[in-house]
């Protein structure tokens, strides 16, 4: 069989050798036939056993030639063929040739229809390879079946795509071996469409309206939905009808509808627009809606009259309101554009008016046809419309009313009386007088005629002619009335008197002293008022005369007051009768008569003329009783509104009108001019505020009392665009994701305050995602343009824009997508397989079947059932879809496998379900499940990997034995829904399948599952996590596209002005952006930092030099093909005050004796690079407690004491000293008065005498005792340094500490016989003094013995210390000083410590200020005292002192900060318990010479401080006071006293050969950092020029204000202050005044830059000592 294994014996082959020995031994050997090994075989025993597997299909039949040969030594060799067949074993599951089929069916065919064929091979024989097709019952809605045994797939009822547009199932083989293998193959089938649907509207009848007059563009959009896949994305649209004079045009693929030209409402109102959407199909199907387009009327018509003029005729005597004419005008607009109202204009004189609503016009005042016969005037219609700025559209047409005349004017005599003399014998018919009268009336009312009042028989009247009757035979005279009269009806006339004289002499008659009188009277002058007073000429004596008024007193204004016969006086009767305005003079006949007993009467006549004087009687009146107008909003102040006019028929300055607002000026919006009437804005008007102002106006004349009078005026606010739309905040809409194509979604309005605005709505570029929805540009309206898919997307956030053509809004709204049931649950396998032990009980879980739902809520909850068939033996969890047994299962050969058919089924109206297989397989075998050597499989693939690039392989192994059971497939069950991997089946190897973007997924967690061929299958999973890798495929892109920065010409180098800001998509290296500045930075002003993007100033910006940059960045990613891009940095250097006052030293230094008187100390001068009024300096001392002891010259910047000082009540003081500019603009310089002391007190020691006791057997080094002394001097006078009187041979005194020790081996046999001399004792005097020339000092005697030991004194031991410096912070040179921060601990301790210098704060500030460093005196270097001079110096001496130990756990304190717990140095460190003793050698220091050898003595240290005391003191007094060129001395050769090398090197001091056992015991020795740089600064500089000084004495120099440079600070544990950054100016200035004053300035110690920046700084910025260590002594010889 061809499953044997291995080692499976097939065949015994013997044959037989009748020799013996060797001759007989037979080999078997395989001669041919095994070329691919599957067969070994025995060489000693012929057994032919089974060497590799074999395999039935790969070859049936074997032929081996095989050998049998002794040993003989001529061999002999028979051979045999033997023949093995394989025969066939069930290996082989039958293999569909696809994994997948896909088939197309095209919809509504019949049922039988073939949809495909799939094809399994079995490589297996016989039953083992026949095959049989399986499609599960209820699968694919039982739509389609498969023929068992050629596998064609055909249909079982029609299709239609429109339902379910492709189905996916399983189809099963089988062979027929038992048990039985099968395959699975999936089937998807697509059903293909035919155009048997027509395109479909969301609605019949879409409703729009569109504003006339509107410029071209799409104003909707036509969307039609075909359910059919041909044609639903080309469909044709087309205008079928309706489209009157071709106004509108339809985009036949978009549906975009848009005018053709602007629409004009009166000339169409509306459009019904027949729409047709056809497919391409062929046949094309079509459907059509209707869309009516209402035109909006917007004001674009005038209003137009009816007639062109309108005249009417009216009888002058018309009745006030009395209708005149009708006028009518026509708008062709509608609404508020179309109603129209009426007005007048300025000019009918308050004669007419009209009813604004029908144009009937009206009579207002009275007329009078004598002065004026017609009236012409102007009658406007204005609709109600606005137009931007203008106001409502109007027209004008004029009418005339032409007046009829009425009898109301008699007529008036030209003369009165009528006086006529003619001669007797006057013939009868002769001509008397011509009558003249005047009427003013026309035509017949004007006709005069004449008679006599009472007929005469005498005259008569002939047309105007008075003509005699008869002849005239006598004298007489005649006195007749004539009356005038006119032809009107009623007729009117007057009369007047005619005197005839018929006389052929001059008759006698009355005669007036005056022919003509006038007189003056105001208009309403009161009754009895006199006018006048007349008298006759020629009265008759005694006679008295009537008089009367003859004529002019027709109203009765006046009466006569006679008071004797021949005068009379004329008076006001009624003044109310008089009226200035209309008869200003009056003229009046006044008539004397004598009747007394005459026979002819006598009469007289004259004229009075009496002439009105005005009085204010009347109020102006207005030309019209009301006033309309209109002004656009917006306008500015003073903008023309209209102008009004008042009359008043008075004169003079009662006519004099002002005119005044009294009333409705809202905000006081108007202002009227009070001389012309004129009315303009007073302010800017708002129509929204108010659109109408109703204004009272009064016009009042300068009379008195004055009078006035009042009229409204209507003031319209014309509108204009000056809102923008304004949105109202929308809530979320919800729409159903089933909603079709071209439905209402939401209607948005936009409110305008502005007057009928035309509103056009629109999406905002990006806000509206993949166009799915489409928005009418008038109503706003929202319409669905693509197909919803809530599964794809749930929501949409669209953007909306109304713009009125000039402002526009914006309105966010979220669209929130229903979920509708058009989704059918998804099982997660097409098929499931599972095998199940036989004898399984009941209720036993056999596996969960899984279902999705893209759908959500109800619709999305699935419930399971296995209704179709029912199998008994097995049930479901209706929600969970688990299936359990429900019955013990039982293995059938006949059937073991079990088909189940499971159906989930969602909760959605109307439900929607989908069926799955489910082949359960019963086994009693196979119980392992194949196992992954990982639980998760990690690997990486670069995003760029082309496909087929092996990622990472995952193993699974199955511990089943049985072939089918343990072969194993490998597939990707989840986290692969892109394709992205694949896997083999076989082998496990994952691999790319479409190309990665890292930027889009940078992480795959797929599942494998690995599954067996075991009955029933068992799988199992493992995640896989593939990270891709990212690759530099991106470019960096700066956000914005251009910047723009800003920067003051004055700020400081490293200011920042800018930062640029990029994002690359890529990760990690690929991502990091590098930043250059690669274009308009020629000069260097700038530079970026590359990392940040941060654009600094990188060197003095000059606005004057270049007031502005184009820069251009290139941003570079850091991955291997660099990536980059550039951007425009434009930066703008602004002006400003750019110097500030600088001082030319950093630090002031100076020193005062104390006890000194107050004065002048020092000048300080500092300068300033501007002019004028920025270059005036002011000082001032600004720290308050400065102030307390010095003051300043504002001007001239001298520094005065105010007191004389004390050395020991402070040591120095602080002062910081500002210059300040005009300009607001300073600096602040340090200056340190340092405080020199005198020698005042001696040394007191703390005993009058000692006594000490020592062994014998003392070695060289141990201590014998102490002794210490206090002084109360401070400074250098308070240092304190022990000696012996006398040298003592065996013992020595530290000069610093007062301890004695051995110095001599007490045993040695060359001391012998001195201790016989004094066995016992050893009396001798220490002396205490500062060590400065002319010190107080105190001698102490001491005795020692020998016999006894202090034991504590032995066991005493010293801690080591190592110092080092460090500063707190960074101290800005020429600003701050170096501060110390010098704690309790750091000082010597001691009843008379030494006092804090004046200025420095408490000793736990960081801000405290130490001693300075006076390196021109070093012989006081260490005290125990109250004054030393410097704790650094006691420490160093100190640690000097001792000798450093060999043993490494004895070494010096490493600096660390941990390894001493307070960082500060203890008196009872000296005596710390953890250190071991030192060795009693002790030496100072070690020097060396550089030839021969030798060591130096114990005191070689004390020598060196000597040394380089007496050389530094005068090197000092040399460059502070500014004498010497630093390192060279008057004499221009290298000054080389004090150095370490030269005292080193001298012979004169030291001698001898190197000592090996010191170099062993060599250790670090300290000395202040002060030696080490003036040591360094002695050496000669070749770069110096030489300068010949003469020098002088540093005392002469104290107080004058030199610029003194001291030695850096000392490098031990005592905290120095802050260096902060120097100021730019000062180090500018710095930098030129080394320049200038090279000479005079010391060298720096670690590099030639006269910047004063140290040239090697340490992290913790503390000056660095890395440049000096190839010459520091601390270096060690290995």
């Amino acid at each position: 069989m061809e499953d044997e294994p291995i080692a499976y014996p097939v065949i015994h082959v013997t044959a037989e050798d009748y020799d013996s020995g060797i001759n007989g031994d037979i080999v078997y050997q395989i001669a041919q036939g095994n070329d691919d090994g599957k067969f070994a075989l025995g060489p000693d025993t012929g057994l032919l056993t089974i060497a590799n597997s074999l395999d039935h299909e790969h070859r049936q039949k074997y032929e081996l030639n095989i050998t049998a040969h002794d040993q003989g030594v001529v061999q002999l060799v028979s051979w045999q063929e033997v023949e093995i067949y394989v025969e066939d074993v069930n290996d082989h599951p039958p293999v569909f040739q696809e994994l997948l089929y896909v088939f197309n069916v095209t919809e509504e065919q019949d049922p039988g229809l073939e949809v495909g064929q799939v094809v399994a091979i079995d490589r297996d024989s016989g039953d083992n390879g026949r095959l049989t097709y399986e499609l599960p019952e209820g699968v694919a809605d039982n739509h389609f079946e498969i023929d068992s045994q050629s596998g064609v797939i055909t249909t079982q009822v029609k299709l239609d795509r429109e339902e379910r547009d492709y189905y996916s199932f399983t189809v099963y083989v089988m062979d027929g071996a038992f048990p039985s293998f099968y395959d699975v193959t999936t089937i998807t089938v697509y059903v293909m469409d035919i155009n048997d649907n027509p395109p479909m509207f969301a609605s019949d009848l879409f409703s729009l309206q569109l504003p006339e007059a509107q410029v071209t563009g799409i104003f909707h959009v036509v969307a039609a939905f075909d359910p059919d896949i041909q044609g639903s994305d080309v469909i044709r649209y087309e205008i079928a009808d309706g489209n009157v004079d071709d106004k509108f045009d339809l985009d036949s693929l978009t549906g975009e509808l848009n005018t053709k030209t602007t629409l004009d409402r009166e000339q169409t109102p509306e459009f019904n627009l027949t729409v047709k959407a056809i497919d391409v199909s062929d046949p094309g199907l079509w459907t059509t809606t209707v869309i009516h387009i209402q035109v909006l009327d917007i004001n674009d018509n005038d209003p137009i009259f009816v007639e062109s003029v309108y005249e009417v005729t009216i009888s002058e005597d018309i009745q006030i309101g009395a209708n005149v004419i009708a006028v009518q005008a026509t708008d062709r607009d509608i609404g508020l554009n179309g109603d129209i109202l009426y007005s007048l204009d300025n000019t009918t004189g308050r004669l007419f008016a009209v009813d604004e609503l029908t144009g009937q016009i009206v009579t207002a005042g009275k007329f009078d046809f004598e002065k004026t016969d017609e009236h012409a005037f102007l009658v406007r219609a204005s609709d109600q419309g606005a137009i931007d700025q203008i106001g409502p559209r109007s027209e004008q047409v004029q009418v005339r009313v032409t007046l009829l005349d009425v009898n109301d004017n008699a007529p008036v005599f030209e003369d009165k009386p009528i006086r006529s003399n003619i001669s007797i014998g006057t013939a009868a018919n002769s001509m008397v007088a011509t009558l003249r009268a005047d009427d003013k009336d026309s035509g017949v009312n004007g006709e005069v005629n004449y008679r006599f009042m009472n007929p005469s028989s005498e005259f008569a009247i002939d047309g105007h002619v008075v003509k005699t009757k008869v002849t005239m035979t006598e004298e007489n005279f005649y006195q007749l009335k004539v009356i005038a009269y006119d032809s009107g009806s009623p007729s009117l006339s007057t009369e007047a008197s005619l005197e005839i004289w018929v006389s052929n002499s001059n008759s006698w008659t009355l005669a007036f002293r005056n022919s003509d009188y006038r007189a003056t009277v105001q208009e309403d002058a009161a009754a009895d008022t006199n006018v006048l007073t007349v008298d006759l000429a020629n009265r008759p004596r005694d006679r008295d005369i009537e008089f009367c008024i003859a004529s002019g007193n027709e109203m009765g204004a006046f009466k006569l007051l006679t008071e004797n016969g021949g005068s009379t006086t004329i008076q006001i009767q009624n003044s109310s009768t008089l009226d200035y305005e209309t008869n200003p003079e009056i003229v009046l006949i006044l008539e004397a008569r004598d009747t007394a007993e005459l026979s002819i009467p006598l009469y007289g006549y004259t004229k009075v003329t009496v002439t009105l004087q005005d009085a204010n009687d009347n109020a102006p009146q207005f030309s019209q009783d009301r006033y309309s107008s209109s002004v656009s909003e917006g306008n500015e102040p003073g903008t023309f509104v209209t102008q009004v006019s008042a009359t008043d028929i008075d004169h003079g300055s009662n006519s004099d009108i002002s005119y005044h607002i009294i009333g409705g000026n809202t905000n006081n919006a108007f202002a009227i001019d009070e001389v012309t009437g004129i009315i303009t804005t007073n302010g800017n008007l708002d129509r929204e505020l108010q659109d109408l102002y109703r204004l009272t106006l009064r016009a009042r004349d300068n009379g008195n009392p004055r009078k006035d009078d009042t009229v409204m005026i209507k003031v319209t606010i014309n509108d204009r665009n000056d809102n923008r739309p304004i949105f109202p905040i929308y809530a979320p809409i919800s729409i159903s994701e089933g909603l079709e194509i071209g439905s209402v979604v939401t209607t948005v309005t936009a409110v305008d305050p502005d007057i009928n605005p035309t509103i056009t709505y629109s999406f905002a570029p990006g806000g509206n995602q993949d166009r799915m929805f489409n928005i009418d540009a008038y109503s706003g309206t929202i319409t669905l343009a693509e197909p919803l898919d809530r599964e794809r997307q749930q929501s949409y956030s669209l953007v909306v824009t109304a713009s009125d053509s000039q402002h526009s809004d914006q309105s966010y709204i979220s669209v929130i997508i229903q979920d509708e049931n058009d989704n059918a649950p998804v099982f997660t396998e097409q098929s499931y397989q599972v095998t199940l032990p036989e004898l399984t009980p009941p209720r036993h879980l056999v596996m969960t079947v899984n279902a999705t739902d893209a759908d959500s809520g109800e619709n999305a909850r699935i419930r399971f059932s296995m209704d179709v068939p029912s199998i008994q033996e097995f049930s479901i969890d209706p929600d969970t879809g688990a299936i359990y047994t429900e019955q013990e299962i039982n293995y059938n050969t006949v059937q073991p496998v079990i088909q189940l058919v499971v159906t989930a089924t969602d909760n959605g109206t109307p439900s929607l379900s989908q069926v799955v297989a489910v082949r359960i397989k019963v086994l009693d075998v196979n119980n392992n499940a194949p196992e992954f050597s990982k639980t998760i499989y990690q690997g990486s693939v670069k995003e760029n990997a082309p496909e087929d690039t092996l990622v990472v392989t995952v193993i699974a192994s199955d511990a089943d034995v049985h072939f089918a059971n343990q072969k194993i497939d490998y597939s990707i069950v989840s986290g692969n829904e892109e394709d992205k991997f694949f896997i083999s089946a076989d082998s496990g190897d994952i691999k790319v399948f479409n190309p990665l973007d890292r930027e889009t997924t940078d992480v795959y967690t797929l599942i494998v599952r690995a599954a067996d061929r075991g009955s029933p299958q068992r799988n199992s999973t493992t995640e896989v996590v593939i990270e891709v890798l990212d690759v530099n495929d991106h470019a960096p892109v700066f956000s914005p596209s251009e910047y723009s920065g800003e920067i003051g010409e004055g700020a400081d180098v490293g200011a920042e002005i800018i930062q640029v800001h990029t994002f690359d998509l890529d990760k990690e290296e690929n991502a990091k952006v590098t930043y250059d500045i690669i274009s308009g930075n020629d000069k260097g002003y700038f530079a970026i930092d590359d990392v940040s993007g941060v654009i600094t100033v990188r060197r003095e910006l000059d606005h004057e030099e270049m007031p502005g940059a184009r820069l251009v960045v290139m941003a570079s990613d850091r991955g291997m093909n660099s990536s980059s891009s550039n951007v425009i940095v434009h930066i703008n250097i602004t002006d400003e005050n750019d110097n500030r006052p600088y001082f030319p030293v950093m630090m002031y230094l100076e020193r005062v004796a104390e006890n000194t008187p107050p004065g002048v100390v020092f000048t300080v001068a500092a300068l300033d690079k501007d002019t004028g009024i920025y270059g005036q300096l002011e000082y001032s001392i600004v720290n308050s407690k400065g102030l307390e002891f010095f003051d300043i010259d504002a001007r001239t910047g001298e520094v005065s004491s105010k007191r004389a000082f004390d050395y020991e009540e402070a040591h120095s003081y602080i002062l910081i000293i500002r210059a300040m500019d005009k300009g607001g603009e300073s600096l602040q310089v340090q200056a340190q008065v340092s405080i020199t002391g005198e020698d005042e007190f001696a040394p007191e020691f703390n005993r009058s005498s000692y006594r000490f006791e020592v062994l014998k057997d003392a070695k060289v080094g141990d201590e014998v005792g102490q002794v210490g002394a206090t002084d109360e001097d401070g400074g250098p006078d308070g240092v304190i340094l022990y000696r012996f009187q006398n040298e003592q041979e065996y013992f020595e005194m530290e000069e610093l500490t007062g301890r004695i020790t051995v110095r001599k081996d007490f045993s040695s046999d060359s001391q012998r016989s001195k201790r016989q001399a004094n066995p016992d004792s050893f009396p001798f005097i220490v002396i205490g003094s500062s060590g400065r020339q002319g010190s107080l000092e105190t001698p102490v005697s001491k005795r020692k013995k020998k016999d006894r030991a202090d034991a504590a004194d032995l066991n005493r031991s010293v801690s080591p210390r190592f110092y080092d410096a460090n500063f707190d912070r960074n101290v800005e040179m020429g600003h701050g000083i170096m501060n110390p921060n010098i704690t309790e601990n750091h000082m010597l301790k001691g009843p008379n410590s030494p006092r804090v210098m004046y200025g420095v704060p408490p000793t736990n500030s960081s801000m405290e200020v130490g001693h300075k460093t006076d390196i021109s005196d070093q012989s006081h270097s260490a005290s125990s005292g109250r004054g030393s001079a410097t704790v650094e110096d006691e420490e160093i001496r100190q640690i000097n002192a001792r000798t450093v130990p060999r043993q490494p756990r004895d070494v010096l304190d490493s600096g660390i900060q941990q390894d001493h717990d307070d960082g500060s140095y203890s008196a009872s460190d000296m005596n710390s318990p953890r250190t071991k003793p030192f060795s009693t050698s002790v030496e100072s220091m070690h020097v060396f010479g550089d030839e021969g050898g030798g060591e130096a003595g114990g005191q070689i240290g004390h020598l060196i401080y000597a040394q380089l005391d007496e050389a530094i003191t005068d090197e000092d007094i040399a460059v502070v006071d500014g004498v010497n060129v630093f390192g060279y001395n008057n004499k221009i050769q290298p000054s080389m006293g004090g150095s370490l090398s030269s005292i080193v090197n001298s012979e004169e001091e030291f001698s001898g050969s190197y000592n090996w056992d010191y170099l062993l015991d060599w250790g670090p020795q300290f000395q202040p950092l002060a030696h080490v740089f003036a040591e360094i600064a002695k050496l000669k500089d070749d770069s110096l020029v030489s300068s010949k000084t003469e020098s002088r004495p540093f005392q002469q120099k104290a107080f004058q204000p030199l610029n003194k440079t001291y030695p850096p600070p000392l490098i031990t544990n005592v905290v120095h202050g802050p260096i902060k950054q120097l100021h730019r100016s000062v180090e500018q200035n710095n930098s030129m005044n080394h320049s200038l004053n090279h000479g005079n300035s010391p060298r720096s110690p670690i590099s030639y830059d006269h910047s004063f920046i140290p040239a090697a700084v340490t992290p913790d910025l503390s000056p660095s000592l890395s440049p000096l260590a190839p010459g520091s002594p601390s270096l060690s010889p290995w």
